[in-house]
């Protein structure tokens, strides 16, 4: 590789590290809209677990693009739900759906969780 090359593509590189860093810096948080009880997305809170309150429900329906969605699509790839860590893009799709209802039919299965399989994410009913 010559010189011309090398240089090429390291600005290349540059430029292209530069457009990340800009873009990281100027993006928002994925708004969330609907029946939305908190914020409009994954905030964290002040507990270190069970920091799911101030999140609305995830469904089709209800906050389909937020990164409440990512989170809890990062949560399904990990537990192996998702069989791709590629299909995790923050929108609450069909195949967030069905993951969903299958890692629910898992935890009924393997720890009687007594969830209802209904590909939704939210708070269990009182």
């Amino acid at each position: 590789m010559n010189w011309r090359t090398k240089r090429i593509k390291l600005g290349a590189y540059t430029v292209g590290a530069l457009t990340a860093a800009v873009l990281a810096v100027s993006t928002t948080p994925a708004a969330a809209s609907g029946t939305y009880s908190g914020r409009a997305y994954f905030y964290g809170g002040d507990k270190y677990w069970d920091d799911w309150g101030d999140e609305g429900i995830l469904q089709r329906n209800t906050h389909a693009s937020s990164n409440a969605t990512c989170l809890w699509q990062m949560i399904l790839w990990a537990d192996g739900a998702l069989d791709s860590k590629s299909k995790v893009d923050g929108v609450f799709g069909d195949g967030t759906y069905n993951a969903t209802k299958a890692w629910q039919q898992r935890q009924n299965i393997d720890y009687a969780a007594g969830l209802e399989t209904d590909g939704s994410v939210g708070k269990a009913p009182p």
